[in-house]
C-alpha cells in the first residue's frame, strides 16, 4: 500500500495522534478527515472541528469538498487550489474559519447555519470548547460581532466547475534522486468533482512510455520508480514523467516534466580471454541496456563456452544480458576441452582397439599394446621415424584427430664377437642399451 503523506498534525490525543490532509475521496461520501481530535474509548473523544464541517456541507448541501489541511489552512487553500469565494461577512451554508492564532494550535472551521438581523450568526461546529458543547465537542452556538468573530472570515460553499491543478512537491523525508531508483513526488489539488484516481506515467527523453503507477487521491502523493513502477533507471540519464487525476470519469494531465538520473550510464567491459586470446579485449556498454556484440575469443584444443562474470562459476552473460553492474566490471571467457580421435597404426603389426577419444589437455591415458611376429613392440610414436613417443601420462597437446606409429624391435637371433651396442630387454617393456666387449 502507497504511504500517505499527511502533512501536519490535527489533533492531540491522550492515547493516539491523528494527522489531517490527504487522506484520500475514494468517492462522494468519503470524509477526508479523521473523526476524532482524540479518542480514549467510545464514551471518551472529541469530535474534530474539520470532518464535522466537512460532514455538515455534504449532508446539507451534496458537495464533497476536496482536503485542504487543517482548520487554519482552509481560509487560503480552498481559493488557492480550488477556486472557491472567502468573504468577511456570514452567509448560510458558508464555513466559518479561525486562523491559528486564534484558535491555537491547528485553527478551528465551523458551518453557519444561519444569519441574524443583529449582525450574529448561527454555528454548528465539532472539537469545541464552549460551555454549552456535549461532552464529545458538538456545539450549536450564536456568535455575535466582538464576541470571538472569525479572524480570517468565511469560505462561501456553492457547487464550483471541475478545476485540476498540479504542482512539484519534493521532501527529503519522501522524494530523491539516485543512480537506479528515483522518488518523484507532486502536489495534486481538484474542486468541483471526485477524484476516483490519479498516477504517474514515466517517459525515456524520447518520450517513449516506460512504466506507470496508480492510486487513490492524496493532496501530495509521492511514487517510488523501482517499487511502484517496476522500473529500473540508468544512472545519467534523463527521464521525463507526467501526473494525471481522473475527476468524476474525465483524466487531467499535469505539463511534462523531467529529471535525471544520478552517475554514468556507461561503463568498460574488460574481457578476460581467460588463457586464450581475444580481440578486442574491451567494450563501453551502457547501464540498463543489453551487453551486445560480445566478441569470441580462441584457445587451441578449446571450444568456447561463453562470458561469464567470474573466471570459475560465476553468471554467464549473453548479448542479450541487461548491465546491471553500475561501475567498470571484467566478465571471463569459459572453455570447454575439445575430444579427438587418436587412431593407432600397428605399422605391420594388429592392434585392438585401433582408435581411442582423448581429452585436449588431459592423459592419453591407457594405450593399447600391438602384436607382431618376430619383433618386441618398443612404443607408440607421434610419427613414424620420429623420435617423440607418447605413454599413458603424456597429455594430449594435438589440437586435432592424429595417429600414433608403433616401434619395434626385432628380436636377435644371435651375438657378434666384435664390440657393438645391443638393446637389452628387462622384464616385458623396459629396455637399455649396452656396449658388449667379448672377453677372453
Amino acid at each position: 500500500m502507497k504511504k500517505r503523506i499527511l502533512s501536519v498534525l490535527l489533533g492531540i490525543s491522550v492515547l493516539f495522534t491523528f494527522f489531517s490532509i490527504c487522506s484520500p475521496i475514494a468517492n462522494a461520501a468519503t470524509n477526508p478527515y479523521p473523526q476524532y481530535n482524540w479518542y480514549v474509548d467510545s464514551n471518551n473523544y472529541q469530535i474534530a472541528c474539520t470532518w464535522y464541517a466537512w460532514k455538515q456541507v455534504y449532508e446539507r448541501q451534496g458537495i464533497a469538498m476536496p482536503a485542504w489541511g487543517n482548520g487554519g489552512d482552509w481560509y487560503g487553500n480552498a481559493p488557492r487550489y480550488s477556486g472557491y469565494s472567502v468573504s468577511q461577512s456570514p452567509s448560510v451554508g458558508a464555513i466559518a474559519c479561525w486562523s491559528t492564532q486564534n484558535s491555537p494550535t491547528f485553527g478551528h472551521v465551523a458551518y453557519v447555519t444561519g444569519v441574524n438581523s443583529n449582525g450574529s450568526f448561527n454555528i454548528v461546529e465539532g472539537g469545541s470548547n464552549w460551555p454549552q458543547a456535549d461532552e464529545h465537542g458538538l456545539c450549536s452556538r450564536t456568535v455575535s460581532p466582538g464576541q470571538y468573530w472569525p479572524d480570517q472570515g468565511f469560505i462561501l460553499i456553492s457547487a464550483q466547475p471541475i478545476t485540476v491543478s498540479f504542482l512539484p512537491w519534493e521532501n527529503s523525508n519522501y522524494t530523491y534522486i539516485g543512480e537506479t531508483d528515483a522518488s518523484i513526488g507532486q502536489e495534486i489539488h481538484y474542486s468541483g468533482g471526485t477524484c476516483s484516481e490519479i498516477g504517474m506515467v514515466l517517459y525515456n527523453a524520447s518520450g517513449t512510455r516506460l512504466a506507470s503507477a496508480s492510486d487513490s487521491y492524496y493532496y501530495r502523493v509521492y511514487f517510488k520508480i523501482n517499487e511502484e513502477l517496476g522500473y529500473t533507471l540508468t544512472p545519467g540519464t534523463t527521464y521525463q514523467y507526467k501526473f494525471y487525476a481522473i475527476v468524476d470519469g474525465k483524466t487531467y494531465w499535469s505539463d511534462m516534466q523531467s529529471f535525471t538520473t544520478i552517475g554514468q550510464s556507461q561503463y568498460t567491459v574488460s574481457l578476460d580471454a581467460n588463457g586464450g586470446t581475444v580481440t578486442p579485449n574491451s567494450m563501453t556498454v551502457t547501464y540498463g541496456q543489453a551487453y551486445g556484440n560480445l566478441p569470441e575469443p580462441y584457445y587451441t584444443g578449446y571450444k568456447f563456452d561463453g562470458w561469464y562474470t567470474a573466471a570459475s562459476g560465476g553468471t554467464k552473460i549473453t548479448s542479450t544480458s541487461i548491465v546491471t553492474t553500475a561501475s567498470n566490471h571484467k566478465l571471463y571467457a569459459h572453455w570447454k576441452a575439445n575430444s579427438y580421435t587418436v587412431t593407432f597404426d600397428p605399422c605391420s603389426g594388429t592392434v585392438t582397439p585401433k582408435t581411442k577419444t582423448v581429452t585436449y589437455g588431459l592423459p592419453y591415458g591407457e594405450l593399447p599394446i600391438p602384436e607382431r611376429s618376430g619383433y618386441r613392440f618398443y612404443d607408440w610414436y607421434t610419427e613414424k621415424n620420429g623420435s617423440t613417443y607418447v605413454e599413458s601420462s603424456t597429455i594430449v597437446t594435438t589440437a586435432s584427430n592424429h595417429t600414433l606409429y608403433a616401434r619395434w624391435i626385432p628380436l636377435a637371433t644371435g651375438i657378434s664377437v666384435s664390440p657393438k651396442t645391443m638393446v637389452l630387454f628387462i622384464g616385458d617393456s623396459k629396455l637399455i642399451n649396452a656396449t658388449v666387449t667379448p672377453s677372453g
